[in-house]
């Protein structure tokens, strides 16, 4: 599974966790049905971060409780999420470089 981190229009974070990245974010750009509530009000600007989890569930929650600091300071270094926040959990940081453009209105 995949735990991710979008980035939103107003400034927020949203975690969500997905086991095909592509399609969930397809999703949240309004390209595909689906995508969640937050996300059809406050649009995404950019995949902030992302980890590959057999835990990613449980990271969610976890990370869901981060204050918006903590959200922004994995986004800047995603292996904080490991190596500061939750030294306990497997969490592999993912390449962003292929969505770098996801959400780029044309």
């Amino acid at each position: 599974m995949i735990l991710y981190l979008l980035l939103l229009e107003n400034g927020a974070y949203y975690t969500g966790i997905t086991p095909d990245l592509e399609r969930r974010l397809t999703a949240h750009a309004g390209k595909a049905p689906g995508g969640a509530r937050c996300t059809r009000m406050k649009k995404p600007v950019a995949l902030a971060a992302a980890w590959e989890s057999d835990r990613a569930r449980n990271l969610e929650g976890r990370v869901k409780r981060l204050s918006h600091a903590d959200k922004a300071a994995l986004a800047a270094d995603p292996a904080r999420l490991t190596a500061v926040h939750f030294p306990d959990e497997a969490a592999r940081p993912l390449d962003l470089a292929p969505y770098a453009d996801f959400f780029r209105q044309p």
